[in-house]
């Protein structure tokens, strides 16, 4: 017996106070805690020629609990089933005392606390998982999920609580024109069931205090510190994009689950990094070839040489023009190497260019005024897993390309492109935060007790989804077809909570 254990002389109780070590009779375990109903067996050493009696002794306060059964050597000690705090506190402390038969002066009595504050908390609400309350206590959860979490007392009964988010440690080099830049996690407003509610929304951790807002119930607070990692999946349907994906969606703010439904939405379910489209009414119509133009001042590094036609002469092709960019007009066999707007457009019928907004009017203005042009399959066309059009990426988003150079077809999600810095994940979802900043500019950056849930952070991004896919009937569509994906990638947690 050693500085710091409890011991009995005249059946008072008393702690060591010095390392002088006691001759007494040593009992292992000397401390445990336990929950309610739970079983632990103590075993004690007596003297020589000696034999033990064993009793179980009330706390401090009196209150003697749970059962003890004894067979020479050995005791076991079963928890009641409802644990009564000690006056003034959460816990209950019993001792299992074991004596030299005959002497109880000469014994060692082990401690025992029973009940204690716990911390429950499940994910995306599943299965509850539980931890006794400790300054050291760590729970992990997945980039995207959401979460709650609670103190619940010895019954199991949830205790109402304030809760409160300090010291956050964002990882990842996440900017701060991200989404929710400064939150590792943030607070839904509404509660579930008395339990605080919450969105992992970047890898890193903070500590959440939980405070009892009946300050006399004698519950103490707790800490707990919070850390937020990469899911195991997103579902269990194409894993070889989840990697991508959580790289993007800690540094825009954006859940990868949101993220993979809108790239299941665009690519058909399919995930084709080199999935492209060619938009000959609602950009070379309207943007590139006609109305600004911009194969002859934006984009002329980058156009194809054109025929003469009834806008300009006949352009040359731009100095920076690769074979990828040139190898698109491989996907409109029907019309040679230098194919035509109305060339393409007459012999694709079933691409319904013509249904998009203002597609039948501009189709038909260019069969009126006999103005046809040279394709620009290259520049007027959506790409990748994010089918992010070039126009956008360039003027909306001012993409700066890869090591200086601003090639369309960099926007195709390879490998190659992607471990460059270009692809169209990174750039799309950079729009789709800069469009979720101009519908939510109060929430974009400090989104705490501003969402009331799960349900309503997905409303959030109704308005940006819609604009990030364009005008009319199909863009209204547009966010329910997203959102209707959502539930096939749900987040995966690597491991368990606690």
């Amino acid at each position: 017996m050693v500085n710091g254990d409890v011991f009995t002389s005249n059946n008072s109780y008393m702690v060591a106070t010095s390392s002088a070590t006691f001759t007494a009779i040593d009992v292992t375990p000397e401390v445990i805690t336990l929950t309610a109903s739970q079983i632990a067996t103590f075993q004690a050493t007596p003297l020589p020629q000696s034999s033990i009696d064993w009793s179980l002794q009330g706390g401090i306060t009196g209150t003697g609990q749970g059962t003890l059964t004894a067979t020479g050597n050995s005791a076991t000690y079963t928890a009641p089933a409802t644990i009564v705090p000690d006056s003034g506190s959460s816990t209950a402390t019993v001792y299992v005392c074991a004596s030299e038969h005959g002497n109880s002066v000469n014994s060692y009595c082990a401690v025992v606390t029973l009940g204690g504050q716990s911390i429950v908390a499940n994910i995306n609400g599943g299965t509850d998982e539980k931890a006794t309350a400790s300054s050291s206590l760590t729970a992990t959860f997945p980039l995207g999920g959401d979460f709650t979490i609670a103190l619940v007392d010895t019954t199991g009964t949830v205790i109402p609580s304030d809760y409160v988010f300090s010291s956050p440690s964002v990882a990842g080099n996440v900017p701060q024109y991200a989404l929710f830049p400064n939150s590792v996690a943030f607070q839904y407003s509404d509660n579930v069931s008395n339990r605080g509610s919450f969105h992992a929304a970047h890898l890193g951790n903070v500590t959440l205090t939980i405070t009892p807002t009946d300050s006399q119930s004698g519950v103490q607070p707790a800490n707990v510190n919070v850390v937020v990692v990469n899911p195991a999946s997103l579902g269990s349907s194409h894993p070889e994009v989840d990697g991508l994906i959580y790289p993007v969606a800690n540094t825009t703010g954006i859940p990868p689950n949101f993220i993979k439904a809108q790239m299941a939405q665009e690519s058909g379910s399919q995930f084709n990094p080199l999935a492209y489209r060619y938009e000959p009414l609602s950009q070379d119509a309207s943007f590139i070839s006609r109305g600004l133009d911009l194969r002859t001042s934006d984009f002329s590094n980058y156009r194809f040489a054109t025929v003469r036609d009834t806008k300009d002469r006949a352009l040359s092709q731009g100095v920076n023009v690769d074979s990828d960019d040139l190898a698109t007009v491989n996907k409109f066999p029907c019309c040679g190497s230098t194919p035509t707007v109305l060339q393409i457009l007459n012999s694709y019928t079933k691409q319904n260019w013509r249904k998009q907004p203002g597609g039948e009017e501009e189709f038909q203005y260019l069969i009126q005024y006999k103005d046809d042009f040279t394709a620009q399959t290259s520049l007027a066309s959506s790409y990748g897993y994010m089918q992010i059009t070039y126009t956008t990426a360039i003027q909306k988003m001012k993409w700066t390309g890869v090591n200086g150079m601003k090639n369309p077809t960099l926007l195709f999600d390879t490998d190659s492109n992607l471990n460059l810095g270009g692809g169209s994940l990174k750039i799309g979802n950079q729009y789709l935060k800069k469009l979720y900043s101009t519908y939510n500019s109060s929430i974009s950056v400090d989104p705490s007790l501003q969402i009331s849930g799960p349900d309503t952070f997905i409303e959030t991004f109704r308005g940006p989804w819609m604009t990030y896919n364009g005008k009319g009937k199909a863009a209204t569509a547009y966010p329910n077809k997203v959102i209707t994906r959502i539930p096939a990638y749900a987040i995966i947690a690597a491991s368990s909570i606690f």
